[in-house]
Order: C-alpha cells, then structure tokens, then sequence
C-alpha cells in the first residue's frame, strides 16, 4: 500500500490521501482511510469527468411495400397495363432499363402459370413466349399498344416486368 498525499491520475480522476490508483479505480478505499477521512475537515469532493457513452448507429426502417391484392396493388402507369395477380404479395419494386419490376412471393408456380393466362385474356397475345425447365417457369407477350410484359417463377419469387 502506498501512502499518497493527493495525485491526478491523468484520466481526470484524483485519488486522496491514502488511496491507491487502483482503489480510486476500482471506486475502493480502505477501511482505515473512511475512517480518517471522517475526522479530517471537509475537503472538495473529486471530480470525475463524465464517461462519454457511445449513442448507438440509428437502424433505418425500410418503408413496406404494399401486398398485391386488390386494395394495396401497387398504383402507377405500369401497373395498370396488367390485371392484378389474386395472389402474392409484392415484396419490391424496381425500375431497370425502362422495364418496371415486382418481386412477389407466395404464390407457386400453379398461380404462375394462371396469372399468364389472365395476361393472354387481357390481350397480351404477341410475340407469346413460354418455357417450363426444373422449377423454372417464363412467359412473355406482348398487346396490341406495344407493351410487353414477362413472367417468371423461380425457388418460390414471382418476377413481374413490364414495359410500356
């Protein structure tokens, strides 16, 4: 034990007489420097500077995406060149290259291939591609306003594009 009249420990800490650097640490003091202390006259409390607390990083919240059913279906110029698909539920929407995309899950490759077929009734006649190969499904048409639109299904995502 070192006896120490009064130190500033550089950490904006001061220890008292009869403390040890590592008592004023560890918040300890001898029972026999209580005891002193208690008989000595007051003197100024130390001080300690406030421990800087790191603020967390602020997570954002990404904004939902509407499901696709008939009340939340995604409204724009693109959409509306298409009926809306009764099931799945629109996860993402993205513009690539002119072509205006929805990613939708929950809906099976069955739900796919009865959504092509709404395309077909709603005109979507032209140029009418479709493959089925292991899993994968793809269909493609286009109507009589130019507009073309692709379908696929693939590991449970239905992808939506549409061109204007």
């Amino acid at each position: 034990h070192v006896d120490i009249l009064s130190q500033d420990m550089g950490n904006g800490m001061r220890s008292q007489a009869g403390e040890t650097d590592l008592e004023v640490i560890l918040g300890f003091v001898p029972m026999g420097a209580v005891a002193a202390a208690a008989t000595e006259a007051p003197t100024e409390a130390p001080t300690e500077a406030p421990t800087p607390t790191p603020s967390p990083t602020p997570t954002p919240t990404p904004a939902p995406t509407p499901a696709a059913d008939p009340q939340n279906w995604p409204s724009n110029e693109y959409t509306a060149l298409l009926p809306k698909p009764p099931v799945g539920t629109v996860q993402k929407t993205d513009m690539q290259d002119g072509v205006y995309c929805l990613l939708l899950t929950g809906a099976d490759m069955s739900d796919v291939k009865a959504y092509a077929s709404a395309l077909i009734n709603a005109g979507y006649i032209n140029e009418v591609t479709e493959t089925v190969e292991s899993g994968t499904y793809l269909f493609g048409g286009g109507n009589s306003s130019g507009s073309f639109v692709v379908v696929s299904y693939q590991s449970g995502q239905f992808i939506i594009g549409v061109q204007p």
